[in-house]
């Protein structure tokens, strides 16, 4: 198969993408919170923030502060986007026609790379012969198209660019390589061109637009230039993300990603722990960061989609805890992606179309009680909901799932666009339920006290904060997420939900999520 995509991307960046379409400059909608002013807190808030280096003695000050802290996170959401095109860019890799076979060059040419290096050093074949392989090779799809033998050309030449290279260090350059190559830069826009899901299409657009600069009519070449550049942005935050020996998130780009496994926890507290620790009746809930996914089970043509309220509906449902009829959910992000996702599907759902979510149990997690115990139950709780179960068993998946969400469950939503850090939410409701998961972990403790201190201002008075430390292939749950000195820590708990033979020699107390409960306190 050969890629054409050259007549679009001259359609595509020729300027059609105006401020109209990305909704630039659209007032917001009234009753949204404000940014906090010095005068928002009391006395006692304002000697905690003190504590912690949040200059409260000064408006000026202090309005100043969080205007730069919400522009780096602003900022940091938006070089979160960036970080995600990787996944994008795998899954459109596994989306290409059968004919292109890349599934066997990746095995081949990134995971067997440092053994077949080994092996041309020995002397056991050539060069030559190795390339002979998949020139020679007629499978019942024919001979591989001249641009894709061209590619694995390269990925051969890479090989002798990673002798003595440690083996983690080596498989991490080939996948680097393999994945920044021209051709990748190709599949990567023909991916877009392609895609269904229009929200995806125009960020994605919007993404590599907007480093383009201002003249009207770039080249082929530039944008080739750009993506590829963009790609190795992305392949960079993703090294970083897997780094081994460092636990901490600050600093890393803040993603919104989501996905099912998250939630997973917060069954088995709500399960065990829910009737001491919950409010008994809970009619309001707060969802700071529930994130929008760029990529949903390995394949493009499942748009994306938001798990966590509706994953932490179905828990609260089946513990009887909450009475739909009554129930008010807000949503906090930051991500401009976030609220336009959430407006999509209000929008659809007003007009009765389907929302599904499409979940997917990988191999590995099949192996965890917590994790298949979640995938199996997650839906059943919500009265009205569809369940398609697919229980082929693919190279990636032991089983996958869809659940269509009734629509008056998706209008129940509320998107409120804000920083958790500088936005006053506390006088929107007392919130009987505040739910925070994969967010806190990327702030410093000065931010996660400003965060907490706000969290303490909007919880009802027998109101409940969970929090988890991330998953602990990561984080480290010796570092306390918040401190007592504004919330109180009613219970900390690791949940095991990663199987023994984990691929990563962790200690037993880190393979697990942590949840963090939390309650208003005096």
């Amino acid at each position: 198969m050969k890629i054409y995509f050259l007549s679009w991307v001259y359609l595509s960046f020729g300027g059609v993408i105006g401020a109209a379409e990305l909704n630039i400059g659209q007032p917001k909608q009234s009753g949204e919170p404000s940014e906090y002013k010095l005068n928002d807190f009391t006395s006692q808030e304002r000697k905690i923030l003190r504590s912690y280096g949040v200059p409260v003695d000064n408006s000026a000050e202090f309005e100043s502060f969080l205007t730069h802290l919400r522009a780096g996170h602003e900022k940091s959401a938006e070089t979160g986007q960036v970080s995600m095109v990787w996944e994008y860019l795998l899954t459109a890799v596994q989306s290409l026609p059968t004919e292109l076979r890349m599934n066997k060059w990746i095995k081949a040419f990134i995971f067997q790379g440092v053994n077949i290096t080994e092996q041309l050093a020995a002397g056991k074949y050539s060069i030559s012969e190795l390339k002979a392989v998949y020139r020679q090779a007629q499978p019942p799809e024919g001979l591989l198209p001249k641009d894709l033998i061209a590619f694995l050309d390269r990925r051969v030449d890479e090989l002798k660019n990673i002798r003595g290279m440690e083996p983690n260090i080596a498989t991490t350059h080939l996948k680097r390589s393999f994945m920044t190559d021209r051709y990748m830069v190709h599949v990567f826009l023909e991916a877009i061109k392609n895609d269904s899901d229009k929200l995806r299409k125009k960020r994605l657009r919007e993404l590599i637009k907007s480093r383009m600069g201002s003249t009207p009519h770039e080249s082929v070449s530039d944008i080739e230039q750009v993506v590829q550049e963009l790609l190795i942005e992305a392949s960079e935050h993703e090294i970083r993300l897997m780094t081994f020996d460092d636990y901490s998130f600050e600093g890393d780009p803040l993603r919104t990603g989501t996905d099912f496994i998250y939630t997973a926890a917060l069954r088995e507290l709500v399960r065990v722990d829910g009737d001491s620790l919950l409010p008994e009746k809970i009619r309001r809930i707060l969802v700071i960061g529930p994130g929008v996914s760029m990529v949903v089970v390995d394949d493009l043509k499942n748009p994306r989609q938001m798990i966590e309220p509706f994953a932490l509906l179905d828990i609260l449902l089946e513990s009887q805890k909450i009475d739909l009829s009554n129930l008010q959910i807000h949503l906090l992000d930051i991500s401009q992606d976030v609220s336009e996702h959430v407006q999509y599907l209000k929008a659809a759902a007003k007009q009765n179309k389907p929302i599904s979510l499409a979940l997917g149990l990988k191999h590995s997690q099949k192996k965890s009680p917590i994790f298949s115990e979640h995938f199996r139950e997650l839906g059943r709780s919500i009265q009205g909901a569809v369940i398609t179960e697919d229980l082929a068993i693919t190279s990636f998946y032991q089983a996958r799932k869809k659940i269509q969400i009734p629509s008056e469950i998706v209008l129940k939503l509320r998107m409120i666009e804000g920083d958790m850090t500088t936005t006053n939410f506390s006088h929107l409701e007392s919130y009987d339920l505040i739910i925070c998961f994969n967010t806190l972990v990327y702030l410093n403790e000065q931010e996660r006290a400003l965060a907490g201190v706000g969290i303490r201002k909007a919880l009802s008075q027998n109101g409940c904060f969970i929090a988890n430390n991330g998953l602990s292939k990561k984080s480290d749950p010796t570092i306390e997420l918040l401190g007592n000195d504004y919330l109180s820590l009613i219970q900390k708990k690791v949940y095991k939900d990663y199987p023994p033979e984990s691929v990563r020699a962790l200690p037993p107390a880190m393979k697990g999520s942590q949840l963090w409960v939390y309650k208003k306190g005096s």
